[in-house]
């Protein structure tokens, strides 16, 4: 055994965001159906990172069997942009072939997301002390806040 990590090859990297990819599609199928009701399209969201993040231990956990000597595996896909690159896939109507796990749309629908997270602990905090404030008003202070921070 060695102290150093095996990096893996493009394709064996591939093989291991695909699966992640796949993992990520099956759960998120459920979202197709429209008249499932909100917690079962949460759940199958929270399934899906579930399943990619599995999906892609296991595959670098094959690749550690498969090089032995290695002290582990310099791989690191990003669970949340394979997630939202299926949930992509499946809102465009795509088949999984011909789904990207690192598609560019996966990481603008991240910023979204992160946005809203931003705003939703904003409004938490700001209810506390003053229940007049809505999204729109944080979200102009969040820019503010950003804006006056030079390194945006």
């Amino acid at each position: 055994m060695t102290n150093e990590y095996y990096t893996p090859t493009k394709d064996e990297r591939a093989k291991i965001e695909r699966a992640g990819l796949a993992a990520a599609w099956h759960e998120l199928c459920a979202l197709e159906d429209d008249q499932i009701p909100m917690k079962t399209k949460i759940f199958s969201c929270l399934m899906a990172f579930s399943a990619a993040s599995a999906a892609i231990e296991n595959g670098k956990n094959n690749l550690h069997r498969e090089h032995n000597g290695a002290a582990g595996i310099s791989c690191y896909p990003n669970v949340e942009t394979i997630v939202f690159s299926a949930f992509m896939g499946i809102t465009c109507e795509f088949d999984l072939a011909e789904t990207n796990p690192n598609a560019i749309m996966s990481d603008r629908i991240l910023a979204m997301v992160q946005a809203v997270k931003a705003l939703e602990a904003l409004s938490v905090i700001h209810s506390i002390q003053d229940e007049s404030i809505d999204g729109t008003s944080l979200a102009d202070k969040a820019i503010e806040a950003l804006q006056s921070n030079n390194e945006w």
